[in-house]
């Protein structure tokens, strides 16, 4: 294979790498060792609201609400030390922090990779705000529902009442 031929292989590779990157629906950050965000999607921007080059070079800490952050650079830290594949935050409820200042509630699935360059993480993150909003509407609808029954049951133990003292 001649040079020409192994560049033209190359950047199809590339191309076909970047339209599946810019295809899948989350929001994708490749993150080097130093936590600083290497590579982010079209999803990305939408999500943060941040351009591909303001994203790029930033420090993912950025992406964090100021309240979380100093704990956040320390869990990076201890991931560091035992990567693998895994959701982010067992346990916990996890926000992200948009260009303007407000906060989302998102999950984050985390991959390590290892690549001529170095270590990187490919962080998956998903704005899951609707689900949350579907989450309390059903838990408010569950409160009332046993809301109406209790009423209900108070009222036919009123009528009993009511009935045998009557009698």
């Amino acid at each position: 294979i001649g040079a020409a031929q192994l560049g033209s292989r190359l950047r199809a590779s590339e191309l076909r790498f970047r339209a599946v990157f810019e295809a899948v629906p989350n929001a994708i950050l490749l993150i080097d060792g130093k936590g600083t965000v290497a590579l982010a999607n079209a999803q990305a921007e939408r999500l943060f609201g941040h351009t591909s080059a303001e994203l790029v070079g930033m420090p993912v800490d950025r992406l964090i609400p100021e309240r979380v952050r100093g704990a956040h650079a320390g869990l990076r830290e201890l991931y560091a030390t035992n990567p693998q594949t895994r959701a982010m935050g067992a346990g916990r409820e996890l926000f992200a922090r948009r260009k303007d200042g407000s906060e989302f509630p998102v999950e984050v699935a985390l991959s390590p990779m290892t690549t001529d360059a170095g270590r990187f993480v490919l962080a998956s993150v998903v704005d899951i705000t609707g689900r949350r909003q579907l989450e309390q509407a059903t838990a408010r609808q569950r409160d009332e529902l046993a809301h109406l029954s209790r009423v209900a049951m108070l009222g036919e133990l009123s009528g009993s009442l009511a009935h045998e003292l009557n009698q």
